[in-house]
């Protein structure tokens, strides 16, 4: 039989674990109610590493040409970056609304017209008789032609606006990776012991070599998207121009 004494000791023992689970929960509450706190600035604060540690370069070198003050390097660099961002992305805007705007009103007012299809485009494969078909159809009433695929059109304006609200909180969060890269610049120093301290911690003594060598990494790699892109821009510019495209240097 059990004395007192043991039966003290096991209600005691079971409200101990009672509590340790209960405090355990709470944690793993409380850690889960920070982490959605925290999720939507994730990838900005990722991206703004990012930057920050690609443009250290360019960072250093205005750095200089301002006679070594830190944070206003930072703070010119911030403007920059997000002048080049955020100047395009509003020409666009504007590009892309004024003439959604003169659509609007031309087809309103039956001024739009679209001339028909050249004989050449029956030929071409697989769509091109379905194609001809429907070019011709909107050249002679293009009113009709429109309330037929009506339905369609929805369809593809609800795909444009989710299109255009993802790619209007992706511009945001650049904006927001860009400032968390300007603060970041402005204090590199600290910053970067700090991750040559995590990655002693994580690594051991050769912790400071792998974060040396994990930014030049992150460099290249940005050196080569970016480089990428320029060269696209300019190919997809000169296609443009060659097509006689309104705005082609705004579209490349």
């Amino acid at each position: 039989m059990s004395t007192p004494t043991q039966a003290s000791n096991g209600k005691l023992s079971a409200q101990r674990a009672v509590e340790v689970a209960i405090r355990i929960g709470l944690v793993f509450l409380l850690a889960a109610w920070c982490f959605l706190i925290v999720e939507p600035f994730i990838i900005p604060i990722l991206w703004g590493m990012i930057i920050a540690i690609a443009s250290y370069p360019i960072f250093q070198w205005m750095q200089a040409k301002l006679g070594g003050r830190n944070k206003l390097a930072a703070t010119v660099f911030t403007l920059l970056a997000l002048a080049l961002l955020i100047t395009p992305t509003a020409m666009l805007l504007d590009t892309v609304a004024d003439t959604t705007h003169r659509l609007s009103v031309a087809l309103q007012d039956g001024r739009l017209t679209i001339p028909p299809p050249p004989a050449s485009v029956s030929e071409w494969p697989v769509v091109g008789k379905e194609l001809s078909a429907f070019w011709s159809s909107a050249s002679k009433n293009l009113g009709a032609t429109l309330t037929t695929i009506a339905p369609y059109l929805k369809e593809s304006a609800s795909w444009l606006l989710s299109t255009a609200a993802g790619a209007g909180i992706g511009v945001l969060q650049f904006v927001i990776s860009i400032v968390i890269a300007g603060v970041i610049l402005a204090n590199a120093a600290g910053f970067g012991g700090f991750l040559n301290a995590l990655a002693t911690k994580l690594v051991g003594d050769r912790g400071e070599e792998f974060a040396t060598l994990a930014s030049k990494t992150v460099r290249s790699v940005a050196q080569g998207v970016l480089g990428v892109a320029l060269i696209q821009s300019l190919l997809a510019g000169v296609g443009l121009l060659a097509a006689d495209v309104p705005g082609a240097g705004l579209w490349a």
